[in-house]
């Protein structure tokens, strides 16, 4: 695939997403099983918790007359420990089982990307697409572990430093002065920055890794040594990456605004809010799918040589030898 200008790395991506559709029918069916299952692991033990605890559950103003007759809270910790942690457990077991079919379907889905991309005359095939979901569990898994784990440590790293900057505003007393209203305008907006900084650096890092395991069958400490090469080496495709998820949120922002909108239009909004609803998630999985497809066309596209297994930097010629005069 020859080199193209951005526009038509995310023409080819939304191309690669309509010749694979049935990928936004599997994101479809894995958002209704995780209701389901959120529904019988979280909300039955919910419910049994509010019938254990007496309360009507059609009248939620039960539960404030239900806490203000606690004058202890520690009474409620001790008579309801069980029930919170049974709730507690079957929280963290439904987000496993999200996080785990997450998982497996960004595998399938951006296995079957790159098969489509080596060779557009195959169609897709739901049996390839749990191939590839399987070859690609554990080293997203792991991937993504290392991703977050960075993650929460630059937060972590952000959130001494925003204590520490507020504890030296408040002991030399600038907060009443110019100056003070000045330095805490300016670290705000620069922690601002810096979080969104961290946040865009944690997606693409996560997208072009996850390329590079499924195309290249790398361990996750390899992908993201790899990832971290490629950016280093190429600082305009994190500048597109940055613009592409930009555009992501601003497009799910509109339509969430949208969607606000219309509560303020009578009659109506109690008809369409259930439809809308269905059409924004529709609408998130579709543009989840376009971003991944233009990661992999983008990458596809610039790494021949990571594709076909081959050394394609320039040769050196070897020196010619002139003749032996007779």
């Amino acid at each position: 695939m020859l080199s193209m200008t951005y526009k038509g790395y995310i023409r080819e991506g939304i191309r690669l997403i309509h010749r694979n559709w049935q990928l936004i029918v599997i994101r479809v069916v894995m958002s209704v099983v995780n209701c389901i299952v959120f529904f019988v692991i979280v909300g039955i033990p919910i419910f049994a918790a509010i019938s254990a605890l007496g309360l009507d559950i059609s009248d939620l103003t039960g539960l404030r007359e239900f806490l203000r007759t606690l004058e202890n809270p520690v009474e409620l910790i001790r008579r309801y420990l069980g029930i919170g942690l049974a709730i507690l457990i079957a929280i963290v077991i439904y987000l496993l089982f999200a996080f785990s079919v997450w998982i497996y379907v960004f595998g399938g889905s951006i296995g079957i990307m790159f098969r489509a991309l080596k060779t557009p005359q195959t169609e897709f095939k739901l049996s390839e697409f749990l191939k590839q979901g399987r070859r690609l569990f554990f080293p997203l898994l792991g991937y993504t572990a290392i991703i977050s784990a960075l993650f929460i440590a630059g937060l972590f790293v952000m959130g001494i430093i925003g204590g520490g900057i507020t504890a030296i505003l408040s002991i030399f007393k600038f907060y009443e002065t110019d100056v003070g209203y000045f330095l805490r305008v300016f670290f705000a907006v620069l922690t601002g920055i810096l979080g969104l900084a961290l946040v865009l650096a944690s997606v693409a890092m996560t997208f072009q890794g996850s390329a590079m395991i499924a195309i290249n069958s790398l361990m996750p400490i390899q992908s993201f040594k790899a990832s971290w090469r490629f950016f280093k080496e190429r600082p305009s495709a994190f500048g597109f990456y940055a613009i592409m998820f930009s555009g992501y949120i601003l497009i799910n922002l509109l339509f969430f605004l949208i969607g606000m909108s219309l509560k303020f239009i009578p009659n109506v909004s109690t008809i369409l809010t259930l439809p809308y609803r269905v059409f924004l998630s529709l609408l998130q999985d579709y543009l989840n799918l376009v971003v991944l497809g233009v990661v992999c066309v983008f990458y596809f596209s610039i790494s021949d040589s990571s594709i076909h297994g081959q050394d394609t930097s320039p040769k050196e010629v070897p020196e010619q030898i002139p003749p032996l005069s007779e």
